[in-house]
């Protein structure tokens, strides 16, 4: 408590002696340190602009702490004192209208995402990928996240699981670490174990890049709970992967169903249903992977959304 109450004041305090050096402030979700330093920011002249991350983006979802000392009802209280919002989902907009946000202070831009680097491949090449991974050359599954209770990624294991013991050629790929304490990660592995599918469910603790993953993919996962919108779901669909996704804030802006991908309740059950769509359909599978290139492209490659923040930016200058 002490140390958060020092980075307060400190971080007001070079607020107050750097403002002027510059044009605009630009905070990644709005906790307490992020919201005092837009607040700050914007009493002084500056505008400043909160960029929501997460699900409930901090009005909503705070510390035991947080909510004694009433900090969530203080900012909003004082929400519409900031210059604005950028938020990355529709429900995130809709969250900040019912905290009392003006609705010209919030801007609704995607997430991004380097589309000359995380781009497609063919099927040759997708194949000399695999051997380079020692991947199987078989129908791929994979999800890209740390694995938890969260992302069903137990679920996801066992309903390719199950669908490989009805003899479907296929591979399951884990790639992220265990974000809960190994529990996920063991779980899976003596799963596993015990019905032999070591060859067919690869787990990959961590990865500075995931990029080749991907692209030795055919099929995207995320059974999420919850999300802000996954930087995961728009690398894979920029690679040219349909996705399979839970109706949920973020994934539900960028998945059309039977366009890009289709939607799951993110039981086991309905999980292997949705993947024997893409299994036994290859040309709806690279129909559908193609619009989710294109549909990257289009709104959320790097260059479109960094024009979005530019013009918010200069039109409040």
């Amino acid at each position: 408590m002490y140390s958060r109450f020092m980075f307060l004041y400190r971080s007001n305090k070079w607020i107050k002696d750097n403002y002027r050096n510059y044009d605009v402030f630009h905070g990644l979700g709005a906790f307490e340190a992020t919201f005092t330093a837009a607040y700050k920011f914007s009493k002084l002249g500056k505008p400043a602009f909160i960029h929501l991350t997460g699900d409930q983006a901090a009005f909503l979802n705070n510390s035991k702490i947080s909510r004694l000392l009433g900090l969530p009802q203080r900012r909003i209280r004082r929400a519409n004192e900031i210059t604005g919002y950028i938020a990355n989902s529709k429900a995130m907009v809709e969250m900040l209208k019912n905290v009392g946000v003006d609705d010209e202070r919030i801007h609704n831009i995607p997430n991004h995402v380097d589309v000359s680097l995380f781009n497609q491949v063919n099927e040759t090449e997708k194949k000399v990928i695999r051997e380079e991974l020692h991947i199987p050359n078989r129908f791929t599954v994979i999800l890209v996240g740390g694995l938890s209770y969260r992302k069903r990624t137990i679920e996801l294991a066992r309903a390719c699981g199950n669908l490989i013991q009805r003899g479907l050629n296929m591979n399951l790929l884990l790639v992220g670490p265990d974000r809960e304490s190994g529990k996920v990660k063991n779980c899976i592995l003596k799963y596993c174990n015990e019905f032999n599918l070591g060859n067919h469910i690869k787990l990959v603790d961590y990865v500075s890049n995931p990029l080749k993953y991907y692209q030795a993919s055919d099929l995207f996962v995320l059974a999420s709970k919850h999300e802000g919108m996954s930087g995961a779901l728009i690398e894979a669909m920029a690679v040219g992967l349909p996705s399979i996704v839970t109706k949920i804030s973020g994934s539900e802006d960028l998945i059309k169903s039977g366009e890009n991908g289709l939607f799951t309740d993110g039981s086991t059950q309905d999980i292997e249903k949705q993947i024997l769509v893409f299994y036994n359909d290859q040309k709806f599978r690279i129909r559908a992977g193609n619009i989710a290139r294109q549909y990257i492209v289009d709104n959320c490659s790097t260059e479109v959304v960094l024009k979005q923040h530019l013009k918010l930016f200069n039109q409040h200058m």
